[in-house]
């Protein structure tokens, strides 16, 4: 299955603040042998922050609410299993590829900053969303959230403390 390119598709991920799209980026890193501390990884310096806009709302399976619970799939989105979450993705884009365009893509429990939800768009939907879209960019490095956790004593550039 690959697009005009010659691509496979792809997820394009969101979340709806910068700090868990840091985290669910792992642009921010824990220290192993540090507990409490983190560091930025070498990918944060260039890292952009996208801000998307719709002029119509995101049609996405909700898999951060009930519906998790009564598939019985929980505990399985939430566990270190990454192959499991993989195989869900994949499934989701093939029912996704078969509505060709009814469905966007899918909203989740950030894996990475509990309480709050992360998003995944189909790129099989790209061309049907991007006239529907405004685009904003900012270097992750000058935005406040960087700000913040930089100046925060348990960010460190060091593998020791």
């Amino acid at each position: 299955m690959l697009d005009r390119e010659g691509d496979g598709p792809f997820w394009i991920y969101g979340a709806e603040d910068i700090f868990t799209a840091i985290v669910e980026g792992r642009l921010r890193n824990k220290i192993a042998t540090a507990p409490g501390h983190f560091r930025f990884s070498a990918a944060a310096e260039n890292a952009v922050i996208a801000q998307l806009d719709f002029s119509e709302p995101l049609r996405l399976f909700d898999l951060s609410g009930e519906a998790v619970s009564v598939l019985g799939i929980y505990d399985e989105l939430r566990g270190p299993d990454y192959e499991w979450c993989q195989w869900l993705g994949w499934e989701i884009g093939k029912i996704i590829r078969e509505h060709q365009g009814a469905v966007h893509g899918f909203v989740y429990p950030s894996r990475r900053n509990p309480g709050k939800v992360a998003y995944a768009i189909s790129s099989c939907v790209k061309d049907v969303l991007e006239t529907r879209l405004t685009v904003r960019t900012q270097r992750l490095v000058d935005t406040d959230e960087y700000a913040r956790l930089v100046a925060s004593p348990c960010c460190t550039d060091s593998d020791s403390l």
